[in-house]
């Protein structure tokens, strides 16, 4: 009885010893923002990127609902610095991002940046997803493990104002005033 008890934690143990050694560590992370918006406003996305320090190239494709956002601009991040950026819109709803630096991302952080343009109603979200992407290695150009992290557009209400909220405040209590003093004026 004892020897299968040994035989069958060595056995676990090696598979599990060889299953770890097969799975690869992500050396880099690509996250992408979540974002409020109101209906018909603007809003941006930030994807930043983590343990980037030996990455010379990225390309990436972006999928979200155009029935709530559509895609308005880009513009690279602090990270992407010296960096070549395209950007393809290849349907309503589907981008396609490349990104090559000669030498390598220096700094860790933003990325990049998508505008979108808010289609959607209050309540709609869509998310902002990587249906696929790509690492490479800035002098080998062997794709590097790498672990994507999706966001998210939220349409959310654009809400009363202070200064509005303020005005009506004003409007109602001048109102009951002016209601309280006619009332007591009849009473007189």
């Amino acid at each position: 009885m004892c020897k299968r008890i040994t035989l069958v934690i060595l056995l676990i143990a090696s598979v599990t010893v060889g299953i770890s050694a097969w799975a690869v560590k992500a050396e880099v992370l690509l996250t992408v923002g979540t974002t409020r918006a109101s209906a018909g406003e603007s809003t941006q996305v930030d994807i930043t990127v983590g343990g980037a320090a030996k990455v010379g190239a990225f390309d990436l494709a972006l999928r979200f609902d155009p029935a709530v956002a559509r895609f308005a601009a880009f513009e690279p991040g602090p990270a992407a610095n010296g960096a070549l950026v395209m950007v393809n819109e290849i349907a309503p709803g589907r981008l396609l991002i490349a990104l090559a630096v000669s030498e390598g991302l220096k700094n860790e952080g933003v990325l990049m940046r998508v505008a979108f343009e808010i289609a959607g109603e209050v309540g709609d979200q869509t998310a902002v997803r990587v249906s696929a992407a790509n690492a490479y290695h800035h002098e080998t150009f062997i794709d590097l493990p790498l672990a994507t992290v999706d966001g998210e557009i939220n349409v959310v209400g654009g809400g009363i104002s202070w200064p509005t909220m303020g005005i009506g405040v004003v409007v109602v209590i001048l109102l009951v005033l002016f209601v309280v003093l006619r009332w007591r004026s009849k009473r007189q």
